[in-house]
């Protein structure tokens, strides 16, 4: 399965099922930097592509 990393990180976000730290505290996270992350971080992409796949995909 292919998933645009510009649209698996606008999921992420709209979703609120990502959240960053910031001073400590959880905060929404960003897309520029989701979108990073994504490109550097397989286990993360895997991940979350893979909560994605939940969302969308018809279950069985």
């Amino acid at each position: 399965m292919t998933v645009d990393l510009d649209e698996l990180a606008q999921w992420a976000v709209d979703s609120g099922g990502v959240r960053a730290l910031a001073s400590g505290d959880p905060v929404a996270a960003d897309l520029p930097g989701l979108r990073r992350l994504l490109e550097r971080n397989q286990h993360f992409r895997e991940e979350l592509l893979r909560r994605w796949a939940i969302d969308h995909l018809p279950h069985s």
